[in-house]
């Protein structure tokens, strides 16, 4: 826990990323409708389940997704230099 995450509060189509709040409308700093699905379906996943939640390219797609937030939101957050470690291990 980093002291800050989105807020789930709201039912909108798109996350906009610099406010960490889902919008109604899209904007520059907005994620796609379909990568705004797949991370209000990360935040409300259950770690009990043992099956696998998301395909391969779901995955990387939330893997980008997260490390563009920290990037934003972490001042001197660099992408790690391991990068293609985590996405063989989120294959």
């Amino acid at each position: 826990f980093l002291g800050f995450y989105p807020d789930g509060s709201d039912s909108h189509n798109f996350f906009e990323m610099t406010g960490g709040i889902f919008v109604p409308y899209p904007s520059i700093t907005c994620l796609t409708e379909h990568d705004t699905q797949l991370l209000r379906r990360l935040m409300v996943l259950r770690l009990d389940n043992s099956t696998r939640a998301f395909h391969v390219t779901e995955r990387q797609a939330l893997l980008k997704i997260l490390l563009d937030y920290y990037a934003i939101h972490l001042d001197g957050f660099r992408r790690p230099k391991s990068l293609d470690v985590l996405k063989e291990v989120f294959s």
